[in-house]
């Protein structure tokens, strides 16, 4: 199986290459069954091309912009979102070492501290802020993978 790309968001970039992200939920399970442990997955983060043709991270930056944002670097000409990322320009690989389907609701404190954060209402909070309001009320099954870097 040929890696799939995995986008994620500037903070959860930062959490992986410290090395406390671990794991993580996706509502679009279907397109995750069938993951096994050993696949590679490419991370998508936001990332904008120099004049040169090199690219500079947002997760680098100690104020990241948020994509599609104005120039906010000279030289920059556009902050992209990570599923716009090329794969070459990619810097992390992780390497799946389990994947599960569950409720979303079935997290634990364990998954939680995986998740990168501190605890089942911290993740709560960061679940609805990508998916929206109430989505962890709507408890859909999710792809659980977990990782690491590769």
């Amino acid at each position: 199986m040929p890696p799939n790309r995995i986008t994620f968001r500037t903070d959860m970039v930062r959490a992986i290459r410290a090395g406390t992200k671990t794991q993580t939920r996706r509502d679009n399970w279907k397109r995750w069954d069938g993951l096994k442990p050993g696949h590679l997955l490419w991370v998508g983060e936001s990332f904008a091309f120099l004049p040169d043709g090199s690219v500079i991270y947002a997760a680098d930056l100690p104020d990241p912009p948020k994509p599609d944002h104005a120039r906010t670097k000279p030289g920059v000409t556009r902050w992209r979102p990570g599923f716009s990322m090329p794969m070459l320009k990619s810097r992390l690989t992780l390497k799946v070492t389990s994947a599960r389907i569950e409720k979303l609701q079935a997290i634990t404190q364990e998954d939680a501290k995986a998740e990168g954060v501190e605890t089942i209402a911290h993740y709560r909070l960061l679940w609805n802020e990508i998916n929206g309001n109430l989505a962890w009320e709507r408890n859909p099954l999710v792809a659980v993978i977990c990782f690491e870097v590769a």
